[in-house]
């Protein structure tokens, strides 16, 4: 496609074959050991420099603020909303807001997108929203003569809400308002009666309702973290991290993990959401919302609030508004994230980055803490650069040049240094953004959303809505049967047990590839392929079917205290069972076993229909629980019991109704 860097790259090839300079290029990179002397190889290839340089697309920013187009874009919504086609209005004002210049004394495009979007929200019964909306608009310059209007609305809205004293004070203000509109007589009188009525309702002598509070806005996962690590402050004291040389760098328990336990609640150092969902999420914390605000300065992504906004702007985006709109057309696709890394770390840091003795493999910084929010830790991550193939890196290499020429109109490359400093500078940014670049394949983490189909609850499904970097996440080792589970929320992502864990056990996250949906072949080329190593877990070494295939009735009891497989086929002489090995009775484990069965089955079919997760998931865990003590696993109705914990779990996260 026209524009991405693929079709560059193919043209770069083309022109380096046609010149005849593919050999002796290929000769010169081959010996290159480190990223510096990749980037450095690149930079001073004419060939290649001249082609990047004569990219159409450099310049072409179509990210401006324009109230002509947010003024079309409004009046586009205006004509879903009178065909009812409330979403599709919804996006036409989110979008005309974006594009609203609200930094400058003639804010009224901004305010007019505000109230129009107001007005949709309020059909979609999002009375919150609404109220937010029409009060931005009366606060950026709405039109004297419409105030009327806005007030009027912000009082129904409270209305709604059973706010009644609220509502009176917004009715009484919109009656006032009527003096400053262009009405008629007649309007106005009609109005005012109207008001006066809509006031009176909400006299405590005509209430019905008590007034309720604001809805408080929901917690998140970190409020279940008991307690705190010392040196992995997103993890619980759990969780450790050791290194062999079977393993390397891997988690283990440092107690035992109930299933359900939170081991960890982490931030992404960068997360870069897609563009499909700009007029729906948070672009900075991905919160999907309704009441968007967009950049100061480009029209291209928006924020929840003015908070998100300021620490986006501060960290990153105030440098990538920029060019935005071009690196989406590039579709570099984890090459954005990795140029957000470099960005939110800061130029002057990186270039003194190794003088500073900060680049220890350990990732821990100078008090000895592994910090999520510390560019060291990121930088810390392998990429496989010794088991990747010369044209591998050389393609990664060109794409790190590219990136850096979004930002080479930067001061830290244009102040009056000699030639040779600002080659240094290119050379030294180029390199992280290509150590990135290695890194993310095997260590960037999706961002989801789950998609609830209220009818079908079953046949809800995870959207990935973004990409991000965690440092302590990347930490964990594969297994094609994850003992954790990962859930968005936001772009924060939490780590919980599906399955006990002993202590000392290892915290085994997935890749990917589970062994109940993946064949074995295929799970190996996953992991061979992108992460570069030859999975060994349980149900590779073992042979563990399919889901389809796994036994539905008991497959062996498990004693609890040894873990010797005792062979049962039914519970119904499981009560009598005993183990041959330390002579453990199991009756009481197995009648115990029996009645969580049942609740089990009964809290999911309760869950499926559509109720409350959260207050199912003790019975659901309970279960999970039970299962990894006494059941010789796999076994199907362990899987089931896993997959309706992850699915309350998603519903507890990010989410959305379609």
């Amino acid at each position: 496609m026209a524009g991405t860097f693929a079709s560059l790259f193919t043209e770069i090839s083309q022109r380096l074959s046609e010149n005849k300079q593919v050999d002796c290029l290929s000769s010169e990179f081959r010996l290159c050991d480190t990223d510096e002397e990749r980037i450095s190889c690149i930079l001073k290839t004419e060939l290649v420099d001249q082609a990047l340089k004569e990219w159409p697309h450099w310049g072409q920013y179509k990210d401006q603020k324009s109230s002509s187009l947010s003024e079309k874009l409004r009046l586009q919504g205006n004509s879903l909303f009178k065909k009812q086609s409330f979403t599709a209005a919804l996006e036409k004002y989110t979008d005309s807001v974006f594009n609203a210049d609200y930094c400058n004394e003639n804010s009224q495009c901004f305010a007019l997108a505000l109230a129009n979007r107001s007005a949709v929200l309020f059909q979609l019964c999002d009375f919150s929203d609404a109220i937010n909306d029409a009060e931005r608009a009366l606060a950026y310059g709405y039109p004297e003569k419409l105030k009327y209007k806005l007030l009027e609305r912000i009082g129904k809205c409270h209305v709604k809400q059973n706010r009644q004293q609220f509502a009176k004070k917004y009715f009484k203000a919109a009656l006032m308002a009527l003096s400053k509109s262009d009405l008629s007589v007649d309007q106005k009188n009609k109005h005012a009666f109207e008001y006066c009525k809509m006031e009176k309702q909400c006299s405590p002598e005509n209430l019905k309702d008590k007034s309720q509070p604001w809805c408080e806005k929901e917690g998140t996962a970190e409020n279940e973290k008991a307690d705190s690590n010392p040196i992995y402050p997103c993890a619980t004291s759990a969780f450790e991290i050791v290194c062999d040389p079977s393993f390397g760098r891997h988690a283990i328990a440092t107690r035992e993990i109930d299933a359900g336990e939170l081991i960890i609640f982490e931030k992404p150092y960068a997360a870069v959401l897609f563009h499909e969902n700009r007029l729906t999420h948070c672009y900075h914390c991905f919160k999907r919302c309704k009441t968007l605000i967009g950049c100061p300065t480009c029209s291209f992504v928006g924020f929840c609030d003015f908070a998100c906004k300021d620490l986006a702007v501060q960290s990153y985006h105030e440098c990538e508004c920029k060019f935005l709109s071009t690196l989406y057309l590039a579709d570099v696709g984890l090459g954005h994230l990795a140029l957000q890394m470099v960005i939110k770390a800061g130029f002057d840091y990186l270039f003194q980055f190794k003088e500073n003795g900060r680049s220890s493999q350990s990732g821990l910084n100078a008090d000895g803490v592994y910090d999520s929010l510390d560019y060291i830790s990121v930088f810390s991550l392998i990429g496989h650069s010794d088991k990747r193939s010369l044209s591998d890196l050389f393609k990664r290499a060109v794409m790190a040049v590219f990136l850096m020429k979004f930002v080479d109109h930067n001061e830290f490359f244009t102040s009056p240094d000699d030639v040779e400093m600002q080659f240094a500078k290119k050379v030294c940014i180029g390199a992280h953004i290509l150590k990135q670049l290695q890194m993310l394949p095997c260590n960037a983490h999706e961002v989801s959303e789950l998609q609830i189909d209220r009818s079908s609850i079953a046949d809800s499904y995870l959207k990935e809505i973004g990409s991000a970097i965690y440092a302590t996440l990347s930490l964990l080792n594969h297994s094609c049967d994850p003992s954790v589970v990962r859930h968005s929320y936001g772009s924060s992502c939490a780590l919980r047990a599906v399955k006990q864990i002993p202590k000392g056990g290892m915290i085994i996250d997935n890749y990917g590839s589970l062994y109940a949906v993946n064949n074995f072949q295929e799970r190996q080329s996953l992991v061979s392929s992108q992460y570069f190593f030859i999975c060994q877990c349980e149900p590779c070494s073992g042979s563990w079917p399919m889901y389809h295939e796994l036994p539905s009735d008991f497959p062996g009891f498990q004693c609890p205290e040894c873990n010797s497989t005792i062979k049962s086929k039914a519970t119904s002489s499981a009560a009598k069972l005993r183990c041959s090995a330390c002579h453990l009775d199991l009756g009481m484990a197995v009648a115990d076993f029996e009645l969580s069965r049942s609740n089990f089955t009964q809290a999911m079919e309760t869950v499926l229909n559509g109720d409350c997760p959260k207050k199912h998931l003790p019975s659901l865990l309970r279960h999970l629980q039970l299962v990894c003590k006494i059941i010789k696993l796999p076994w199907q109705e362990f899987n089931n019991c896993q997959e309706i914990v992850k699915q309350c779990f998603s519903m507890l996260g990010n989410h959305n109704d379609i």
